[in-house]
């Protein structure tokens, strides 16, 4: 269970922008390409990141085009779920462009 203090934060990396880091190192688009790329180096030892593979790397780990297709799922529980990792999740450090990106690759395949 996440503590409204997580979600406030996740929705303040999604929604925010980059919180006084210059725009420049910071970009304010995400890129769902650069998710992707992010997704399949970081990633595919567990989730199935495309959405026509075969099988998932892990039976019990859900691909990123279930995660996308639930309707639990939104930008901000997206970055909730990168930031404050379930224990079978391994703790990957991202920069805020990272999350975003890999948010908006997520998205992306719910289309």
């Amino acid at each position: 269970m996440r503590t409204p203090c997580a979600a406030a934060f996740a929705l303040g990396v999604v929604a925010l922008g980059p919180m006084g880091t210059p725009a420049r190192a910071q970009p304010l688009t995400p890129d769902a390409g650069e998710g992707r790329q992010l997704a399949a180096k970081l990633c595919s030892n567990c989730h199935l990141t495309e959405g026509n593979g075969v099988a998932a790397p892990r039976a019990d780990v859900p691909s990123f085009m279930a995660i996308a297709k639930s309707p639990r799922t939104t930008p901000e529980s997206l970055a909730a779920a990168i930031i404050l990792p379930h224990p079978e999740m391994p703790g990957i450090a991202l920069t805020r462009s990272e999350i975003r990106h890999l948010i908006a690759y997520v998205m992306a395949l719910r289309e």
